[in-house]
């Protein structure tokens, strides 16, 4: 699909410039595909090439790299004999929102761009600290066009990029790397907006996203992902970015909304390099070819000769070759057969990738060697990986994570268990009468009753086993009820040994357990269990507690109730909880960043969550009352903040880049301080601990309690726990609304003197007293 009218893009994704670097061995791989897929742009004559994120692997890429790259760029990029054809529609203030520069880089004057890139950044590249990656260099230096970087979050606004060329059009819209948790609450709140040019039935729209495809995660509601629902309806074709399986032929997507079908199409260019060692980058890696007419569109799948080699296979030791047979040691023998069978196997993956080798890939491959040892083969220690490993440096390109060894080790036989199976299974049953019952059917001689019967023994330990009083009390009335039992036998022995019939005795022995039941009756119903002062609870008499027990009771109360509503509203930015006690019922008013999940569809989760603190509190209906309250400033509330660090961490993303996003964030929501520290294993075997800091923090005295706030997680990760601790000191707030009133103790303030009044004329006061008359005197 050739002509004046035809828009030809080269696509690819997930370049990850700089990964292996500091292993000699695959150190220029990433940079030999990015040489090939630029190459490949200008062989083919594309108009421009459209990147779906990751361009680097790390954030802050190495100055070699960063050199690298601009070679490349240069080299591929810049032709002033030669002239981009297409034609700029859309307005570029509003696309580079974020630079200095609103021009794309091929219609810059000072520049000569023959091939334009356009790129958006994906999760290893992402902006950090002062929201600036590495991309934004390049785009400032005018090698590259940066977009889909949104400065509000909150309301992501899409503002596609508008090309022409003959009678085609494009508009391309691109949402770069954000957590998939917040870009699906995005979706469902209806927060993400795209704006269509006038006429936008006539354009051909494309989408980069660069987000999880499948659902990576089942535990949380949003299950980190997007789905395709998400997608608008007017979009022809999805450039999924972030996922690294290379599929060649564009996957249809059909749906209906509202009775209206909707199709587009989803092309996975996956990555251009092997980041990790799994069965989705064993594939071969491509780049494509998007030739685009009118509304019509053609992809060509090219493949990419540079890319290393790569295999991955198991085996499994379980019996010895001649079925022979080793004594059991926990020293490694010399020269095992363990490692000849492993070193033919190596040979014959060897064999198959030398066979298939292309000319440009590099000369050493990628071997993954699953190894299971089982059953004859546990009888010596397994092989060391690392060690082993090494032997082959001279051949592979990864000697040190080549195999990974599993030991299944056989389960003991235990005699007693082996016995059981033999036997006949086992009765259920319901209740302890049925236990009693056929214990003493199949009692031997000697062993059954002679005196009480099944049904009033089965009874008493019926009610002493599902008694709700104390154990001490409890046990006093068991042990009474015996001693009763005990002394009525013997005193009807003695007095009535040849009077009273056996039958007669029964019967007396029936009504005195009937008694003793009565009794256990009456205690539950006495015993009252408290949950809080503010639970009002039936009982037959009120018990005095003292303020002591009633501010322990409340505090348990509380922490069990936030510790219930942390792991329920964890997704929903749940903050704190406050609980009132009013006349009639109590009120808990739930602290959350969103409320509208905390409510749900028409008070649905609200109600919801009133019965589970209902069941979980033993709480009658009706006296308890639950309340969703937002919290002023998501930015401001550390347990928020420690929530999203929390989710970050498990997301994958480094523990230095999720850090310092949310400190930043806390810092631009108007804090005076944070400080964040992450400890536990977070690369290696050996724990650590990792503090960040920024903007001021006091420790000591008053103003700690009132102006710090912190929260304390724990993540659950691969290689262990790790503790996650942000603290944030807030500001002043004269109101009280995102701050406390009173300001600290080192703030002073200058008041003005007050202006003396001076007199306009001077005048004279008299201050004696006036003389007292003679006359006066004389009188008195």
């Amino acid at each position: 699909m050739r002509g004046e009218d035809t828009i030809i893009i080269t696509l690819a994704s997930d370049v990850h410039v700089g990964y292996g670097e500091k292993k000699p061995s695959r150190k220029n791989d990433s940079l030999a595909t990015f040489e090939e897929v630029l190459s490949n742009a200008r062989e083919t004559d594309s108009d421009c090439i459209l990147l779906g994120g990751d361009l680097f692997h790390e954030n802050n890429p190495t100055r070699e790299m960063q050199v690298a790259v601009t070679r490349l760029l240069r080299k591929y990029c810049i032709d002033s004999s030669k002239v981009c054809p297409l034609e700029f529609l859309s307005n570029p203030v509003e696309n580079f929102e974020h630079s200095e520069f609103p021009v794309v880089n091929y219609k810059d004057p000072s520049l000569s761009i023959s091939l334009p890139i356009f790129t958006i950044h994906g999760n290893h590249d992402d902006p950090s600290g002062t929201g600036l990656t590495a991309l934004d260099l390049f785009h400032e230096a005018g090698y590259l066009n940066l977009f889909g970087k949104f400065k509000d979050i909150d309301n992501i606004v899409v503002n596609p990029i508008l090309l022409k060329k003959g009678n085609t059009r494009v508009a391309i819209y691109g949402i770069s790397s954000q957590r998939d948790d917040r870009l699906h609450r995005a979706f469902e709140e209806e927060k993400v907006f795209f704006k269509r040019p006038r006429d936008g039935n006539n354009w051909f729209n494309i989408l980069v996203l660069h987000q999880n495809r499948p659902r990576r995660d089942f535990s949380r509601r949003t299950g980190a992902y997007i789905p395709d629902k998400f997608i608008p309806h007017f979009i022809d074709l999805v450039v999924w970015g972030h996922e690294h399986a290379s599929i060649p032929e564009p996957e249809l997507i059909e749906r209906s909304t509202n009775g209206i079908s909707h199709r587009f199409y989803v092309l996975q260019p996956g990555s251009t390099v092997a980041t990790s060692l799994c069965d989705d980058e064993c594939g071969q890696k491509h780049c494509f070819l998007l030739a685009i007419n009118g509304t019509e569109f053609d992809t060509k799948p090219i493949r990419l000769e540079t890319v290393r080699q790569m295999m991955i296979d198991s085996m499994i030791l379980d019996v010895f070759p001649d079925r022979a047979k080793f004594a059991k040691t926990s020293v490694r023998p010399k020269d095992a057969i363990d490692e000849k069978l492993i070193r033919n196997k190596v040979c014959q993956m060897l064999e198959i990738l030398s066979s298939s080798r292309l000319e440009k890939q590099p000369k050493l491959p990628l071997i993954r060697l699953k190894i299971t040892y089982q059953d004859s083969f546990t009888c010596f220690p397994p092989i060391n990986p690392k060690r082993f490993g090494s032997l082959f440096k001279e051949v592979v390109a990864n000697p040190e994570d080549m195999f990974v060894v599993k030991v299944i080790k056989p389960k003991e036989t235990n005699t007693a268990k082996q016995i059981s199976k033999e036997l006949e299974t086992p009765k259920t049953f319901h209740d302890v009468s049925q236990v009693v019952e056929n214990y003493f059917v199949n009692a031997k001689d000697g062993e059954d009753l002679e005196i009480v019967t099944e049904e009033s023994l089965a009874k008493a330990l019926l009610e002493y086993g599902t008694t709700e009083g104390t154990i001490e009390s409890v046990n006093r009335a068991f042990t009474k009820s015996i001693d009763s039992q005990v002394d009525m036998l013997c005193k009807a022995i003695d007095e009535n040994n040849s009077t009273i019939s056996h039958h007669q005795l029964l019967t007396d022995m029936e009504k005195k357990f009937e008694e003793d039941i009565a009794t256990f009756k009456r205690i539950r119903r006495q015993n009252v269990r408290r949950v809080g002062s503010f639970i009002i609870v039936k009982m037959a008499a009120v018990q005095q507690i003292s303020k002591k027990k009633k501010a322990v009771a409340d505090g348990v109360f509380k922490a069990e109730l936030n510790k219930f509503l942390t792991k329920e509203l964890a997704e929903d930015g749940y903050s704190g909880v406050e609980v009132r006690k009013a006349p009639s019922r109590t009120e808990i008013i739930i602290m959350a960043t969103r409320t509208a999940n905390v409510l749900g569809e028409r008070g649905r989760r609200i109600r919801e969550l009133t019965s589970l603190v209902q069941k979980r509190f033993d709480i009658p209906k009706g006296q308890v009352e639950l309340y969703a309250e937002k919290v002023n400033k998501r930015g401001l509330c550390a347990v928020a903040q420690c929530e999203s660090l929390r989710y970050k961490l498990i997301g994958g993303l480094a523990v230095r880049r999720a850090c310092y996003g949310v400190m930043r964030f806390v810092m631009e929501s108007g804090a005076q301080g944070c400080e964040i520290i992450v400890s536990g294993k977070l690369r290696g075997q050996r724990a650590k601990a990792m503090k960040f800091s920024d903007g001021i923090m006091i420790h000591s005295g008053q103003p700690v309690r009132d102006y710090c706030v912190s929260a304390i997680r724990h993540v659950e990760m691969k290689q262990g726990v790790i503790g996650i601790k942000v603290k944030i000191m807030l500001p002043h707030d004269p109101e009280g609304k995102y701050g406390p009133k009173n300001p600290l103790p080192d703030q002073i303030r200058i008041v003005e003197p007050k202006e003396e009044a001076f007199p306009p004329q001077p005048y004279s006061e008299h201050r004696q007293e006036p003389p007292v008359a003679v006359y006066e005197k004389e009188q008195q």
